[in-house]
């Protein structure tokens, strides 16, 4: 699939009746697959083969749901492969977290198919120097973004949650308030940084965000 035929079914997926979004998710769903194995060999990629499974496939669900941000001059296999690399850099904090090993070696070949961009400038077990910096950065401009938007209550169960990395159950204790209490404030406190990461177009902050674990939770 080709530049053209990839906005061709993102805008069957858009604006197309029922039959057409369907058809235009499936195509677009199998072409993502294998567009992700490609890629990640390009990239030098290694995980066990059920989790590099489940990451072409979430990367794929990831494209589809956010299609409606791809524009007509980005390049699709970069756009694409840049969500691939944040879900392998995922996969990765998650296994360190836990104690575990994720081997996520980078290469110096090309991250576009097409030959047209280059993601990746040095080899490096987990990832590059240059590429901590970057995510460094993402986190640095979702936390300050938090500090200016959220109230005095979101921002001390903010606080707790993103930046010491605390359980639900932790911070009741901590803070001497029920579950309920917690959970509704940390939902208003993820929607109303989410909005506002929105509002200033950071695009790359919101994919972030939207995949970091602690969010989930």
């Amino acid at each position: 699939m080709n530049q053209q035929d990839f906005l061709t079914k993102r805008d069957q997926y858009m604006n197309g009746n029922v039959f057409q979004k369907n058809k235009a998710a499936r195509e677009l769903f199998n072409y993502l697959i294998e567009l992700c194995k490609r890629l990640s060999k390009k990239i030098g990629f290694k995980a066990e083969s059920s989790e590099m499974e489940d990451i072409f496939s979430e990367t794929a669900q990831a494209v589809i749901l956010n299609i409606h941000r791809f524009k007509d001059e980005y390049n699709h296999s970069s756009w694409i492969g840049k969500i691939l690399k944040n879900k392998f850099l995922d996969l990765k904090r998650m296994k360190k977290r836990r104690g575990g090993y994720a081997v996520i070696s980078i290469d110096n070949r090309n991250m576009d198919e097409d030959g047209n961009e280059r993601m990746f400038d040095i080899q490096d077990e987990y990832y590059c120097f240059a590429d901590r910096i970057y995510y460094n950065n993402l986190i640095l401009e979702i936390n300050n973004t938090a500090y200016i938007c959220l109230n005095s209550t979101q921002l001390e169960i903010w606080k707790l949650k993103w930046e010491e990395d605390l359980s639900n159950t932790e911070i009741m204790h901590k803070l001497k308030k029920d579950k309920n209490y917690i959970a509704v404030n940390w939902m208003r406190a993820k929607e109303q940084v989410l909005k506002t990461l929105e509002r200033k177009g950071k695009v790359d902050e919101i994919l972030l965000f939207k995949h970091q674990d602690k969010i989930a939770a």
